[in-house]
């Protein structure tokens, strides 16, 4: 019989490799695209104060969308041993990288968590993303 700490230990790779991996690539492939330094056709049509929105929104989220995007199946292919470490908070630059992402995800430290309040940020970035092509 296995405590809940051994389970957890035992099967936590396989949970990240086929749960949370491609969770983060179907609920926030959107927003990784918004973070490519490429802005997208329809930016070059919009009104002058919806670019300055979009802007203002790439700025918010960058950081995050390249975080999340690390934690995505892409990475586990060209890295199959490399699990992203939580909390983000060590990992990232004081300032310029932190001060873009909420501070309940810097500091999570729990990966189901962690997911949950991440794909929560995450939609509402995208959201704000679509809302402004979609005009």
């Amino acid at each position: 019989m296995l405590t809940w700490p051994d389970f957890q230990s035992q099967f936590f790779e396989s949970w990240y490799e086929t749960h949370f991996t491609h969770t983060v690539a179907e609920k926030l492939d959107g927003l990784m695209t918004y973070s490519e330094p490429f802005m997208p056709a329809w930016f070059e049509v919009m009104e002058e104060g919806d670019k300055d929105l979009y802007l203002g929104y790439k700025q918010q989220f960058d950081v995050f969308g390249m975080v999340m995007q690390s934690m995505g199946p892409w990475v586990r292919m060209l890295r199959p041993n490399k699990i992203a470490q939580l909390p983000l908070m060590g990992r990232l630059t004081p300032n310029k990288e932190r001060d873009t992402i909420p501070e309940n995800i810097l500091n999570e430290q729990y990966y189901r968590e962690f997911l949950d309040m991440a794909i929560e940020h995450g939609e509402h970035a995208l959201g704000l993303f679509r809302k402004l092509r979609d005009i």
